[in-house]
């Protein structure tokens, strides 16, 4: 009788802990995980193609587990988007790395933003998907951040409101819109213009108010933004400062998904990436003439002067980064 008792509390036990299994289990699977994906440029600007495709194949790729919200220029520009995913307010971030190297006081994260360093694109991602840019991620990590890719970036422009600019000496006490960051303020002091690091979102009201005279930028960004309401000159200097846009994230939303959600991001990362590249590049000439229909004027340009200039700030260069990384990244451009 006892044995027989033994059997049945046995099968009883067996049988609830199937039941608990098969209820919990369930539950465990269908976590879910919300990237909160934020952005200092206007929702239809071609850069955040790469939001949209993230919002599109993420949740295809894990079954739901992991959704994607967009938050537009309304939440802050760069240097506050990056401080949101170091204190876990905000999960991810894409584009430019202009004030990376000053909020994290991480003096490699000035490689993307060394004026006519990089002959392409493929050489600027190449740095960057490179030892030098996993050497990079390696530092940021500890600062909160992670790198997950890199992407095109329009080529930077020069838009005034007032004054066609031809030669850097036109460019003396003017007042002109820069990121917030040391080699963007050294450059254009060489040059003689009055740089003011502002965040992309000051720049509307800025233009409007005659705050700056111009503002050094992409075009896609600057039409989308609706600068082109107050601007009337572009002096396009071509590849002076070829960079790719940083896609990041939070460290701490990294290490809160399980391993096989984390492959899946990193993938979709790199799809992405190589998507809204494409579409960067191929709307290059479609966008000048955007702005040309709208009726302002691409000066033509001295570029060896400005070039010339520029190269002064490469002792500041070195002494910060390591002449041996610029090296590295030159010699990088030769064998891409």
């Amino acid at each position: 009788m006892l044995y027989g008792k033994k059997i049945v509390g046995l099968i009883f036990s067996v049988c609830f802990a199937v039941i608990i299994s098969l209820t919990i289990s369930p539950l465990v699977e269908a976590k879910t995980y919300v990237m909160r994906f934020g952005s200092p440029v206007e929702k239809p600007n071609i850069r955040n193609n790469i939001i949209r495709y993230m919002q599109k194949q993420l949740p295809r790729v894990t079954n739901g587990r992991v959704t994607v919200e967009g938050y537009f220029a309304s939440i802050g520009g760069e240097r506050e988007i990056m401080e949101m995913l170091i204190l876990g307010t905000m999960d991810a971030y894409m584009g430019s790395t202009g004030p990376l190297s000053a909020l994290t006081r991480e003096p490699l994260a000035l490689i993307f933003d060394v004026p006519f360093l990089y002959k392409s694109w493929d050489h600027a991602l190449y740095v960057g998907r490179g030892k030098i840019g996993q050497e990079l991620n390696k530092r940021l990590i500890k600062k909160g951040i992670r790198i997950l890719d890199f992407f095109a970036q329009a080529p930077r422009a020069l838009y005034f409101r007032k004054t066609p600019v031809r030669k850097p000496a036109d460019l003396q006490g003017i007042k002109i819109r820069v990121m917030e960051n040391p080699l963007y303020i050294a450059m254009y002091k060489e040059f003689g213009a009055i740089p003011t690091p502002m965040a992309w979102p000051e720049v509307y009201t800025s233009l409007q108010t005659g705050a700056i005279d111009g503002v050094d930028g992409a075009l896609g960004s600057g039409l989308s933004a609706k600068h082109t309401e107050m601007v009337k000159y572009v002096t396009f200097l071509g590849p002076y400062m070829i960079t790719n846009n940083i896609l990041l994230l939070s460290e701490k939303w990294w290490q809160s998904l399980p391993d096989d959600l984390k492959q899946h991001v990193q993938s979709v990362a790199r799809e992405a990436a190589m998507y809204t590249t494409g579409r960067i590049l191929e709307n290059l000439e479609q966008l000048k003439t955007e702005w040309i229909n709208l009726g302002i004027k691409f000066t033509d340009v001295d570029r060896e002067a400005f070039f010339a200039l520029a190269k002064r700030i490469y002792p500041m260069v070195e002494e910060k980064i390591g002449k041996d990384v610029i090296q590295e990244i030159i010699r990088m451009g030769e064998v891409k």
